[in-house]
């Protein structure tokens, strides 16, 4: 669902390039395809320290990892991942967790690599 906000957002957008119809597309003959507009992942704070899952939830940190790995719960903690040099944001798909049509393997549809050594 959309918010007001990513609306506004997206007409302040359009009206900046002149270049674009309405709809996003571009009013160059030939052109139908309608612009993309990149989106990022927001920054895990949270990795699990035995499978790696991802955690959004600063609650979770210290917690059990909730990942099934195999039809069990793993048995890792989630670590704190709060320091801006434990993540690089992936570069294969910049960012966005998404390959073409589906999710992409080097950061696990994240966006991010965990990177902490």
């Amino acid at each position: 669902m959309l918010k007001e906000t990513d609306v506004s957002s997206w007409q302040f957008f359009l009206e900046s390039r002149s270049d674009l119809d309405a709809d996003g597309t571009s009013k160059e003959a030939g052109s139908p395809e309608p612009i993309s507009i990149r989106m990022w992942r927001p920054k895990p704070i949270a990795v699990c320290t035995r499978c790696g899952a991802v955690s959004y939830n600063a609650n979770l940190i210290n917690g059990q990892c909730a990942q099934l790995i195999a039809g069990k719960r793993c048995v890792g903690v989630n670590g704190s991942a709060l320091n801006a040099d434990d993540w690089k944001q992936c570069t294969a798909c910049a960012g966005s967790g998404n390959r073409g049509a589906g999710r992409c393997g080097p950061c696990d549809g994240v966006g991010w690599l965990y990177v902490r050594r």
